[in-house]
């Protein structure tokens, strides 16, 4: 089931944590920063899928999914 309040952000390339590499104005970030009842999923080619954990700063707002030509991936938890 898709969830109502949902949000598709694209994305140069993303990984299993739910960080997204963007066009680095911040824009979303912002956007989530002062929505976060939304659910924001990432939306990409599996090409565009990382398995190891990508560069991103303190301000980064992770995705809580990754939608793909080959699925859906949930976003792992991240330890602290």
């Amino acid at each position: 089931m898709v969830p109502q309040d949902l949000i598709l952000v694209p994305g140069f390339g993303f990984d299993v944590f739910g960080n997204r590499i963007g066009s680095g104005a911040g824009y979303y970030d912002r956007f989530f920063e002062s929505n976060p009842q939304l659910n924001r999923w990432g939306i990409g080619f599996h090409q565009q899928f990382h398995h190891q954990e990508l560069a991103h700063s303190s301000h980064d707002v992770r995705m809580q999914a990754i939608v793909t030509e080959s699925g859906f991936f949930p976003a792992k938890k991240v330890e602290s």
